[in-house]
């Protein structure tokens, strides 16, 4: 990872999580090629269980100019007690987490209005 291309490193995305795609208000221009380009996404792998209750998509961020490595993206989905739980690691892009429950109505918001 090039610490040198983006702004800040692993700023934090609060609950914002995403599999595709890049944050372009971190990016830099290349260190290497001194251009600014969309990065492209190369070595996409998508690890996906056979039920679907997990899923981790990881690849890089790579400059379509010169293919210097600019980050590398972790993406995470689990389905975990009734709740969907996602997570995003990466330099660019960001850290964020996420828990959306998978009933209408989360059981947890109902129970903290009651305190």
């Amino acid at each position: 990872m090039c610490q040198e291309c983006v702004i800040e490193v692993s700023p934090d995305r609060g609950n914002i999580t995403v599999e595709s795609g890049f944050y372009p208000l971190n990016m830099k221009k290349c260190k290497n090629c001194q251009t600014f380009s969309t990065p492209k996404t190369t070595d996409y792998v998508n690890d996906e269980t056979e039920d679907s209750t997990s899923i981790t998509i990881t690849y890089n961020h790579t400059c379509s100019k010169c293919n210097h490595l600019i980050a590398s993206h972790e993406y995470t989905y689990q389905l975990n007690d009734g709740y969907h739980e996602y997570t995003m690691n990466c330099d660019l892009c960001g850290m964020g987490e996420a828990n959306v429950s998978v009933l209408p109505v989360d059981p947890k918001k109902i129970l903290e209005s009651y305190s």
